[in-house]
């Protein structure tokens, strides 16, 4: 049986959606294109590598197999033309307050505990990668921050929303 079949289809496709959502708020936290394009890879990257590094997690390896599925909503051809992108830092930051809400919910219903704390760790682990992509705030590379304050401050949104600290 797939962990899949354990949720609705909504449900899995909020578990789905928050961890790139999670990379979208840390890439409009700062808008630098040069940066934009290397925290892109990074949530890519990371986000398909979900099942490589919480190996024999089994919540976590379907939904990171579904992100390369020829019908992901999340294909990298369409990503760039994702409306997330076009929403401002706050009203997406209230977005994923409530995503994250209603995954907990949805967390609570999966029996491996284990699993559904590794799923956190996941969306979070994502985002960071995203904000360590590019350094923000310096010139030709030289200089800066290696995370900005913004992309802080949405780290620490997420992890308050997912994990309670």
């Amino acid at each position: 049986m797939s962990v899949k079949e354990n949720f609705t289809a909504e449900e899995w496709q909020k578990l789905q959606d928050l961890v790139p959502l999670a990379g979208v708020l840390v890439i409009t936290a700062d808008q630098n294109v040069l940066g934009m394009l290397k925290e892109v890879g990074a949530l890519v990257t990371n986000t398909l590598s979900g099942a490589n590094t919480y190996f024999g997690n089994a919540l976590i390896a379907e939904l990171s197999a579904e992100f390369s599925a020829p019908d992901s909503r999340w294909k990298m051809d369409s990503f760039a033309s994702n409306p997330y992108f076009e929403t401002p830092p706050e009203e997406l930051a209230a977005v994923i307050r409530e995503r994250c809400a209603e995954v907990l919910n949805i967390l609570e219903k999966h029996p491996d505990r284990l699993e559904a704390d590794s799923y956190k760790h996941w969306v979070l682990r994502v985002a960071k990668s995203v904000a360590e992509a590019a350094r923000e705030g310096g010139f030709l590379g030289f200089g800066g921050k290696q995370v900005s304050d913004a992309e802080q401050e949405m780290l620490d949104l997420l992890s308050d929303a997912l994990l309670g600290d």
